[in-house]
């Protein structure tokens, strides 16, 4: 897909403006990670999305943020606990603020 097109699609979702999602269904990056305390796409059109699915339910159970979850894993999640947890971005148990 072309930058100009990527970015024409960007721009057409109603969310676009307000939006400060890490991870975008209209640009997949499969480099792309969300931590629980960021924001999660608003636009009803992906809400059924399963990675979306499991963003919301991660962000309800209050998961540590100091862990990440990547597009693939959040893909590959099945079942979301209190106990479920990202990947540690440096090998320490906290990120920096």
């Amino acid at each position: 897909m072309g930058t100009l097109r990527r970015i024409t699609e960007l721009r057409s979702c109603p969310a676009f403006d307000g939006c400060s999602a890490p991870i975008c269904p209209l640009a997949l990056n499969s480099q792309a990670v969300f931590y629980p305390d960021e924001a999660i796409c608003l636009a009803r059109a992906f809400s059924k999305e399963h990675y979306i699915r499991v963003q919301k339910r991660i962000k309800k159970l209050h998961l540590d943020p100091a862990y990440y979850y990547s597009l693939p894993i959040l893909k590959g999640l099945r079942r979301i606990t209190p106990k479920t947890k990202g990947v540690d971005p440096d090998g320490r148990a906290k990120r920096a603020q």
